[in-house]
């Protein structure tokens, strides 16, 4: 039986988050001239403390990732100009600034994924 709790910890603390479908089309740069013929939305952000330690970095990173893509898709912005990420043993933070680069009714304007 404790073996069984031991695995059951283990895989719970790999999950991962669900993206919203559409919200993996967000970009996410830290570039401000992308942003320049933007509008802005609002703040949003992706936090995972669920994972962590010394192996789990990376999947809080990742969730953290998919969860401040989610927001921004939540509140309508098809960009995230990164403000502040913050990756350590605790989890992980991904703060940013919402912006609708694209004009949705027409289809024009630029989509991409990472902007670095």
């Amino acid at each position: 039986m404790r073996l069984i709790s031991i695995f059951s910890f283990i895989f719970l603390g790999a999950c991962s988050s669900i993206p919203i479908d559409g919200s993996e089309r967000i970009r996410i740069t830290n570039n401000q001239s992308v942003i320049k013929d933007c509008k802005y939305i609002g703040m949003v952000k992706g936090v995972d403390r669920f994972n962590g330690g010394t192996l789990g970095q990376g999947i809080a990173e990742d969730n953290a990732r998919v969860l401040i893509r989610n927001d921004a898709f939540l509140v309508g912005a098809d960009t995230i100009l990164l403000t502040s990420t913050s990756t350590n043993t605790g989890g992980s933070l991904i703060e940013g600034e919402g912006y609708q680069c694209v004009n949705l009714s027409s289809g024009q304007g630029e989509w991409g994924g990472w902007d670095q």
